[in-house]
């Protein structure tokens, strides 16, 4: 899977700001990787994979998933 404008960043319950890819990015739907516990976020697809003043991290089989580094 490439990166496209259907994704959209979600953030998991399992860790603070650790995140996922959704294609809908609703609650409680699975996150690419088959995550289901996840919440809506509006953080822009564009973020994906920056680290901020969170100490965000972002889910490594969502990023293979996605065909990310």
């Amino acid at each position: 899977m490439s990166v496209n404008k259907e994704l959209k960043i979600v953030e998991g319950v399992e860790g603070v700001w650790h995140y996922h890819l959704s294609i809908t990015g609703e609650n409680y739907n699975p996150a690419i990787c088959g995550k289901r516990e996840v919440m809506h976020t509006e953080i822009p697809l564009s973020y994906w994979g920056k680290r901020g003043h969170l100490n965000e991290t972002y889910c490594k089989k969502c990023n293979e998933l996605r065909g990310g580094d």
